[in-house]
């Protein structure tokens, strides 16, 4: 499935499923993805503007 590539699937994903089922502690590969996400993208930022 080309979304899984994507930021957004997992937002939505956990999003959708801590509303109905369960809290957000159930959910650590989701929330692994997305820090995994924010830490590379500060990187780089960092990375582009600073250099």
């Amino acid at each position: 499935m080309a979304a899984k590539i994507l930021p957004l699937y997992y937002v939505v994903q956990l999003l959708r499923e801590t509303w109905t089922e369960a809290p957000i502690t159930e959910y650590g590969f989701e929330v692994a993805v997305l820090i995994g996400i924010a830490i590379v993208s500060v990187v780089l930022a960092t990375l582009r503007f600073l250099f």
